[in-house]
């Protein structure tokens, strides 16, 4: 069976879903791949604190969810 796609996201890091979610929305049949058994990663920034950094991501996806 041969299925093709418009987009193919790799990775449902910090904006791989965001980005897949917003492709499949416009109508493009997309397909997200993950190597990891969850979703979600986190990202280290200094934009809001500059000082200190602070650490921000979408890990309570991940920590929440159970394994795809």
């Amino acid at each position: 069976m041969e299925q093709g796609y418009d987009v193919i996201v790799v990775g449902a890091g910090f904006g791989g879903p965001v980005a897949a979610k917003k492709c499949a929305e416009s109508g493009l049949k997309t397909l997200m791949v993950e190597r990891a058994e969850n979703v979600g990663e986190k990202v280290i920034s200094g934009l809001t604190i500059p000082i200190y950094g602070f650490l921000f991501g979408p890990a309570f996806i991940r920590d929440g969810n159970p394994p795809i």
